[in-house]
């Protein structure tokens, strides 16, 4: 057995060898070198804080034949980027012209980038040209993760800097705590972020959590940043947390001047918040069809004015509670966390936790 086991392992060897076909490896540019020349890199012990302004770099950048030499034979026009997550700066030109083989002195400014992140390069080609393919990356950049105060904050209030990436937040050593636990998600708000600006943040867990209770603080969070109608959340997050308790933080107090200042609100989203002396307006198709029904800012104010009202959310699965009922009431205060919805009227609205919040 054991000897024509030998014979069929010859023969077998015979046979691969044969159907081995050998090629020539292609001239011209096989891949790019990609230099730092000039700016920080960090290390995964010691990371560069995460960009809140732009990050400058100067670079190198060659190409190489199949022999890893520079090919001095190569003028073309490559792509930069940064991967895997990353940006680079608005205004910060993407393609540049190599000649001769080499570009030196290459300044590439980055923003909104975290994790472990390279330049790339790429010869893309164009539309009058057909490129290569050939690609390149520069060392590995160690960029620290965002807090949730850099993920969330932003020039456009119906957005977030760091937009369809896929982010480690920041909460290891700092009071990230849990408010408002939901059917299909919870909101987390960040203790640890000066003057609680930008501290609050919605997970989408698409169901209920399990075994998570507000007032526990998570030690990991990441997830792919999205905006769902303007709202900022956290969507297919893998998290954990810590079962021991801290206290709640206060919530923040909202006027009808401050409801009217979209990127004042948009610095309080999925944070706590209260509204106090309300009136409950009446019910319309907006509570038939979403759950979210007005309550009056200012006595004298219209309850068919958005910028007099805010609405109040996702009640129906609170025992005790029945908003047609309420109609004509004045309420001491509505409590919940912040949410938005860009086609919502208005597009603020409080989200109770439990009865108790509307008192």
């Amino acid at each position: 057995m054991r000897k024509t086991m030998i014979v069929l392992t010859l023969i077998l060897s015979v046979l691969c060898a044969a159907c081995v076909k050998e090629y020539d490896a292609p001239e011209g540019v096989s891949s790019f070198a990609v230099l730092i020349e000039e700016g920080e890199t960090g290390d995964d012990n010691d990371r560069i804080a995460f960009p809140d302004d732009p990050v400058g770099y100067r670079l190198t950048i060659a190409a190489l034949d199949e022999t890893g030499e520079v090919d001095r034979d190569y003028d073309g026009k490559v792509v930069l980027s940064v991967e895997p997550v990353g940006r680079l700066m608005e205004g910060q030109a993407s393609r540049l012209i190599i000649e001769n083989g080499v570009a030196q002195n290459v300044e590439v400014w980055l923003e909104s980038t975290h994790g472990d992140v390279a330049v790339w390069v790429e010869d893309a080609g164009g539309l009058d040209v057909k490129g290569s393919r050939a690609v390149g990356a520069s060392p590995v950049l160690y960029f620290d993760h965002p807090t949730i105060a850099q993920t969330q904050r932003c020039d456009d209030f119906e957005s977030s800097a760091l937009r369809g990436d896929f982010a480690e937040i920041k909460v290891a050593e700092r009071d990230v705590v849990v408010t408002n636990v939901r059917r299909d998600g919870f909101y987390c708000q960040d203790l640890s972020e000066p003057g609680g600006q930008y501290g609050g943040m919605y997970v989408y867990t698409h169901n209920q959590p399990t075994g998570l209770e507000e007032g526990m603080t998570l030690t990991t969070l990441r997830g792919q940043v999205d905006e769902f109608f303007g709202f900022t959340e956290l969507g297919f997050p893998d998290y954990q947390f810590s079962t021991v308790k801290i206290e709640m933080p206060e919530p923040v107090v909202l006027t009808a001047l401050m409801t009217a200042n979209d990127d004042g609100m948009e610095a309080l989203e999925s944070s706590l918040v209260r509204v106090e002396d309300v009136v409950v307006c009446p019910m319309d198709d907006q509570y038939t069809a979403y759950d979210q029904w007005r309550v009056l800012l200012n006595p004298d104010g219209d309850c068919n004015e958005p910028l007099d009202t805010i609405l109040v959310s996702e009640t129906a699965g609170i025992e005790g509670v029945d908003p047609p009922s309420m109609v004509g009431d004045e309420l001491d205060a509505v409590t919940g966390t912040l949410r938005y919805h860009y086609l919502a009227e208005p597009s603020w609205m409080i989200v109770p936790r439990r009865a108790s919040d509307l008192e």
